[in-house]
């Protein structure tokens, strides 16, 4: 039998700023002591850098993780980000395969599949739901 461990959460979509995500972290922090299993926030690529940080200096388990990645190690693909990328900024986890990602950008399961490899090759927990 496999334990399954829980896991509380939340996809910040295309909201934020730097205001509002400072005060939301702190109430997530606040809020999770004690639960047990990963809280988890899924941030703008904008913001991670911020986020993580601030993670480290509350001495939180809070996990930031990154809402998409490109298929692609690297190269001219304008706005994207890699895999690498999101490993340096302090990212554990990124979203693949999200359903608003399938059903806006067309992303199919071979797109979804490459993006899942790309993330475990550099360290990084695929999430979906």
């Amino acid at each position: 039998m496999v334990d399954r461990i829980k896991i509380a959460a939340g996809n910040w979509k295309m909201n934020g700023s730097f205001a509002t995500n400072d005060s939301l972290l702190s109430a997530i922090h606040a809020g999770s002591s004690g639960v047990t299993g990963e809280v988890m926030v899924f941030a703008p690529a904008v913001y991670l850098d911020r986020l993580v940080q601030a993670v480290q200096n509350m001495g939180s388990n809070i996990i930031v993780g990154a809402q998409n990645l490109s298929e692609h190690p690297h190269g001219a693909y304008t706005g994207e980000i890699s895999a690498a990328m999101i490993k340096e900024l302090g990212c554990s986890h990124v979203l693949v395969g999200h359903s608003e990602r399938r059903s806006l950008f067309q992303e199919s399961d071979q797109v979804v599949a490459k993006k899942a490899l790309a993330a475990l090759e550099h360290g990084l927990m695929p999430v979906s739901y």
